[in-house]
């Protein structure tokens, strides 16, 4: 078996990586069939890369006009000719899987360097397994990835003092992104500290500052306000360069209180203990860090244990993958090893136990395993998902939510509705306008909770009053009338007759089918109607009409929080904007009559067992608690909103 491995490690390591490429692969493709894509970053650069593909290079809508007003990314033309054979994003989710496998190639060279070929195997299974490169394949698609590889191969040469191909992978990695250039500038320091030639110590970060400073003009030059709009993550340090430079002085309190917060120290110990704590017994390579971790330290938010959980953490990972197989050499070439390390070594099988198991536990707390699992079994089902694109043409303009703009972005032009929602842009640079001729809404308006929330700051609390009537607005200008609807997610066409109404106002009381009358707080519930559940395929959906009159006018805004069971067991629990947040409650009349339309999803009825909806008025009285939700594909999650009920509870039968 020893020889088998021995004569075998090129096609074992090839098998590994092309099992890893295809398991993610698979699961990324899942989770794009569901909508789970719903952090722009994807959306964004399949539209650069489409947009590229058919002449119009970097453009996109979304954002500004250019994606290189964002970052300057050359490797997207290096890619350009593969994308040609398959202009979608499907194409991206497979290559981001495949180039972070391939990580494993350079971290095995590497790791032969220093370890025996038992232990340097112990080395790609810590890397192929880790939770952290779970969490950057899976989070969203990024260009940052694609450095894990090309640094690690920049580190073997560097280690190799092979100059020409050092040389190569590290101009390679400068094309990945403008702030690779904070990592790859760093190596001047370990030659230096190596006493190497003086074309090692001045040459990387040389090349590095003039690379950056030429990217940051690039960008800048695109950008719609003229800078690199970035800095904005850095405006608590100062409004100007004199400030900025004086920041380390005039922020010094709050600086030293950031770097002993509890939210660094998470992710400083987070990132050694996801490699077993490793890099701390050899930190020759953290001297890569120094600059990248000064980038996140020093902005809006800090560093946390939230970049573990994201592609951000990509320009950390080669150098503390190669700290962790130079402390591995530590272990196991000392020989006054500590006896617990001496008992391991020893009995390989079970240490080889305690290490799978590790890794396990690892996975299960802080990986993506749990949150997909739970984000898969809340999403919109694949099926809906294909229904309600699949009625847009290729080539039609479109404004989405966050989860649709993903599978949509193979396209000239798609807008974004959080954007279009504030009506501001990206770090409120300006005003966010769309143009008249949108030809299809798809709107999954579970988001507008996402919304609300996200927009309630300092920076956009102010354009959040105004948020609903921007909405009712679009809707109104391009006459879009709804031609689908699939639970919470409809789907507008301009210029056409509703096939379903959202909602409703009345002066006087309407026919009823079953009327209620029953008082939640300052609003009355007067009586719903139903019609007979619809059923497809493993499906059903059943219509529901909610009548409701507001006593007198509301300042906030109130939510619906639905419950579905069936045999007395829940189905699911979610909130639902009322009157989908185009005409919430915060702009009821007194005494106005208000019909709300939903169309929820139910399970099949069988075995005559009966499916229930629970519905209660609520109001989101807190969400300051709510943390990251990339684990969950950036849904809240109920959990983490305080929720203050305004009453009883509204049963009713959906049978």
């Amino acid at each position: 078996m020893v020889n088998f491995f021995s004569k075998n490690q090129g096609k074992i390591l090839t098998l590994m990586i092309f099992l890893y490429a295809a398991l993610f692969s698979t699961l990324s493709l899942i989770k794009l069939s569901h909508a789970g894509y719903n952090a722009l970053d994807l959306a964004i650069i399949n539209q650069a890369f489409f947009n590229s593909a058919h002449g119009e290079w970097f453009k996109i809508t979304i954002h500004s006009q250019s994606y290189l007003g964002d970052h300057f990314t050359p490797i997207l033309l290096l890619l350009l000719p593969l994308y040609y054979f398959r202009q979608t994003p499907e194409l991206l989710l497979i290559l981001q899987s495949l180039i972070i496998g391939l990580g494993a190639w350079p971290l095995w060279k590497i790791a032969k360097l220093y370890l025996n070929d038992k232990w340097s195997w112990a080395i790609i299974a810590l890397y192929l397994l880790n939770p952290i490169t779970h969490n950057i394949n899976l989070f969203e698609f990024h260009f940052l990835p694609f450095a894990i590889s090309t640094l690690l191969w920049t580190i073997y040469f560097f280690a190799q003092k092979n100059w020409r191909w050092f040389l190569f992978w590290l101009a390679v990695s400068l094309l990945i992104r403008e702030d690779v250039s904070l990592v790859t500038a760093m190596f001047g320091v370990l030659t230096f500290k190596e006493k190497r030639d003086k074309k090692w110590i001045f040459t990387p970060p040389l090349i590095s500052i003039i690379y950056f400073g030429l990217a940051l003009k690039i960008i800048s030059a695109f950008a719609v306000n003229g800078s690199y709009k970035f800095l904005f993550y850095y405006s608590w340090l100062g409004n100007n360069l004199p400030e900025l430079l004086l920041s380390p002085i005039t922020k010094l309190p709050q600086i030293l209180i950031r770097f002993f917060g509890l939210l660094n120290i998470e992710f400083i110990l987070g990132s050694v203990f996801l490699l077993l704590f490793l890099p701390l017994l050899k930190k020759t390579y953290w001297w890569l860090l120094l600059l990248i971790y000064i980038q996140f330290f020093l902005g809006a938010n800090g560093p946390s244990g939230l970049l573990l959980q994201t592609h951000y953490f990509s320009l950390f990972y080669p150098a503390l993958l190669v700290s962790a197989i130079l402390g591995l050499a530590t272990i196991t070439q000392n020989k006054s090893r500590l006896k617990i390390v001496n008992f391991l070594y020893a009995n390989k099988g079970f240490g080889i136990m305690v290490f799978m198991v590790g890794l396990l536990y690892l996975n299960i707390t802080l990986g993506p395993a749990i949150g997909y699992v739970k984000a898969f079994s809340q999403s919109l089902p694949a099926k809906t998902v294909q229904s309600l694109t699949d009625q847009i043409p290729k080539g039609a303009s479109v404004l989405a939510s966050y989860g649709f703009l993903s599978n949509l972005s193979s396209r000239e032009n798609v807008y974004s509705l959080n954007y279009a929602y504030i009506g501001r842009q990206q770090f409120n640079a300006g005003p966010y306008s769309i143009p008249d001729n949108i030809e299809y809404l798809l709107i999954d308006f579970k988001d507008i909770i996402n919304l609300q929330i996200q927009y309630d700051n300092p920076i956009f609390k102010k354009y959040l009053t105004e948020a609903d009537n921007n909405l009712r607005q679009i809707i109104k200008n391009g006459n879009y009338g709804v031609i689908e609807i699939k639970g919470t997610s409809v789907l507008f066409q301009k210029n056409s007759a509703d096939k379903f109404i959202l909602y409703k106002q009345y002066q006087n009381v309407p026919s009823i089918d079953s009327l209620v009358n029953q008082t939640i707080g300052k609003i009355n519930f007067l009586g719903y109607e139903q019609s007979m559940p619809n059923c497809k395929s493993d499906q059903c959906y059943a219509k529901l009409k909610l009548f409701w009159q507001a006593k007198q006018n509301l300042s906030n805004n109130y939510e619906l929080l639905a419950t579905t069971s069936k045999c007395k067991f829940i189905n699911q629990t979610f909130l639902l904007p009322q009157a989908y947040g185009i005409y919430p409650t915060n702009e009821w009349q007194t005494d106005e009559i208000i019909e709300t339309n939903y169309v929820v999803a139910i399970p099949p009825t069988e075995n005559q067992c009966a499916n229930w909806l629970e519905l209660e008025l609520v109001r989101i009285a807190n969400s300051d608690k709510i943390g990251s939700y990339v684990r969950e594909w950036n849904n809240y999650r109920l959990e983490d909103f305080e929720l203050e009920k305004m009453g009883e509870k509204i049963i009713i039968s959906l049978n």
